[in-house]
C-alpha cells in the first residue's frame, strides 16, 4: 500500500496529480513537488508510461478513488518502474504534510512579461536549490543553472515562447528537482507559491 508517508519517504519517485485543472488549480491545492497531468489530454497515457521508465510513479487525486481508477488501466503495461497510487489522496496528505497553490495571489497581466517572470523563476530557483545543496559534499553538488534549463527541455519550450500551459509544466518539474534533492517540503511548497504569486492571473487560474 502507498501511502502518503511512503511518497515523503521516496523524494525521488514521479507524483502525478491526475485531477482535473479547476481541482488541480483551485482553493484544494497539491502536493509540493507533484507534476500535473491532465486525463483528458490525448497524450496521459505516453506521459506516464515515459514517467514510470525512468522512476517509480504514485498516481493521487484529492481521495484517492480516482487516481487507483487511473492506476488499473495500465496493468496491462509493462513497465520499467511500477505505477502505484497514493490511498487517501490530497485529503490524506494534508493531515500529515504540506500542500502548495494555497496563498497565492497573482498579478495584474500587464505587470508581469515573460523576460521578468523567466529572470524571477531563475533567481528564486537558483537561490532555493543552492540553499537546499549546501550541505553535500562538492561532488555531489549540481549547478542550478543547468537544472533549470533541463526543466525547460524537458517541457520543450524556451522561456520567450512559454504559453500558460508550459509555465505550469516547467514550474512542476522545477518542484520535482527541488523534491528530489530533497529540499523540505515546507521550503518548496513557500517557493511554489512564490512563483503563482509572479503569474499572471490568467496563468495561476490554468488556460490551455
Amino acid at each position: 500500500m502507498i501511502t502518503p508517508q511512503t511518497v515523503f519517504a521516496h523524494p525521488h519517485w514521479f507524483v502525478l496529480d491526475v485531477r482535473p485543472a479547476d481541482e488541480r488549480f483551485g482553493q484544494l491545492g497539491f502536493i509540493p513537488g507533484s507534476i500535473w497531468v491532465d486525463p483528458a489530454d490525448t497524450s496521459f497515457e505516453n506521459t506516464v508510461l515515459e514517467m514510470a521508465s525512468k522512476h517509480p510513479v504514485v498516481l493521487t487525486c484529492l481521495s484517492g478513488k480516482r487516481s487507483q481508477a487511473h492506476q488499473e488501466q495500465f496493468k496491462h503495461y509493462a513497465t520499467g518502474a511500477p505505477i502505484e497510487h497514493m490511498q487517501g489522496g490530497l485529503l490524506l496528505w494534508k493531515q500529515h504534510y504540506p500542500v502548495a497553490g494555497l496563498h497565492v495571489q497573482p498579478q495584474d497581466v500587464s505587470s508581469t512579461d515573460p523576460q521578468a517572470l523567466y529572470l524571477n523563476l531563475r533567481a528564486c530557483f537558483i537561490g532555493q536549490m543552492t540553499e537546499s545543496m549546501l550541505d553535500l559534499d562538492e561532488a555531489s553538488f549540481e549547478d542550478p543553472v543547468k537544472m533549470l534549463e533541463a526543466c525547460f527541455r524537458e517541457v520543450g519550450v524556451a522561456p520567450e515562447d512559454a504559453t500558460a500551459r508550459h509555465w505550469h509544466q516547467v514550474l512542476d518539474q522545477m518542484a520535482h528537482l527541488s523534491k528530489s534533492k530533497q529540499t523540505p517540503l515546507e521550503d518548496i511548497a513557500r517557493h511554489v507559491d512564490e512563483f503563482l504569486g509572479w503569474f499572471p492571473k490568467g496563468l495561476t487560474s490554468y488556460t490551455k
